[in-house]
């Protein structure tokens, strides 16, 4: 199934607004990322100026960007999946069809490739380390580790979407899902304080706070297996707050780690929940380059 960013059973269309997700469905995106990221672009790129990412200066790459309305991300931790794919993007917009022709057919450092799942062409850069399929109204990007083409086209039903996740980031400039982040996140967090978070999975979300496009309210749902793993956690959180806070380096995960220990967690069952104080663009620019594409 190819036929839309999101991919239910039945097949539908490509939806309005990426915030309206089925459920159960899929998202057209490969399954073992760290996180998949959704982003209303339009109403988030005042934030992703102030990014210090590696794509930011591909001409190519922002192109397509100020085409795009709603973009899902998937990112990957390196491992040892072959060829590696550091991440990969779907996206919905306005890409008229001559588009690819005009921008990369002039260029040296895009060749058409041929897809062995579909058989049908891309375009790879392998200076940049992207491979890019164009449709009137859809994009998907992949990106290796180096300079070997990463297949844009999925290979399969893409990856289910988290009970509950599409209620969650409802009205969210920006959501995600980290899948299984206790091992990274974890890793961090031996650093300042031994704690250890048995996260099966996170969600997040970023409202504009007080109806201002100038600061956000994070919201953080952290899923552990049962309600009494939840309540002892909730307990560590409360003696490691003040210490984690002290000592966190502003840098992408660091900013991460700070959503996480800035308020007392509520527990919902097996949920921790966690509200952020305001957060300003640079701070949130700070928790997005701990997925810096």
């Amino acid at each position: 199934m190819h036929c839309s960013l999101f991919i239910v059973l039945s097949c539908r269309s490509v939806p309005d607004r990426l915030n309206i997700i089925d459920e159960p469905g899929f998202v057209a995106l490969e399954p073992g990322a760290f996180a998949y990221i959704f982003a209303d672009v339009n109403r988030v790129r005042p934030i992703m100026d102030n990014l210090e990412w590696s794509l930011g200066s591909n001409r190519q790459f922002r192109r397509m960007l100020d085409s795009t309305d709603y973009a899902a991300v998937a990112v990957f931790v390196r491992g040892e999946e072959h060829p590696p794919r550091r991440f990969q993007l779907a996206a919905t917009g306005n890409y008229p069809a001559f588009w690819a022709g005009l921008y990369m057919g002039p260029s040296r450092r895009w060749r058409r490739q041929r897809s062995e799942q579909t058989k049908s062409r891309y375009w790879h850069s392998a200076r940049s380390m992207l491979s890019v399929v164009l449709g009137s109204r859809q994009a998907f990007v992949s990106a290796g580790w180096d300079a070997q083409a990463v297949d844009p086209f999925l290979t399969g039903e893409g990856t289910p979407i988290p009970q509950g996740f599409g209620e969650f980031q409802r009205g969210a400039i920006v959501s995600c899902w980290l899948d299984n982040p206790g091992p990274v996140i974890n890793e961090k967090l031996r650093e300042f304080f031994p704690i250890e978070i048995p996260a099966e999975k996170i969600y997040i979300s970023l409202v504009p706070a007080d109806d201002s496009e100038n600061s956000y309210t994070a919201h953080l749902r952290i899923q552990v297996s049962n309600a009494v793993q939840a309540r002892g956690l909730a307990a560590l959180f409360s003696i490691a707050r003040g210490f984690i806070s002290a000592q966190t380096e502003l840098n992408g995960f660091g900013m991460l780690l700070s959503l996480l220990f800035s308020n007392p967690p509520v527990q919902d069952g097996s949920n921790l929940i966690i509200t952020t104080n305001p957060l300003n663009r640079d701070e949130i620019a700070l928790l997005f380059n701990a997925f810096s594409l």
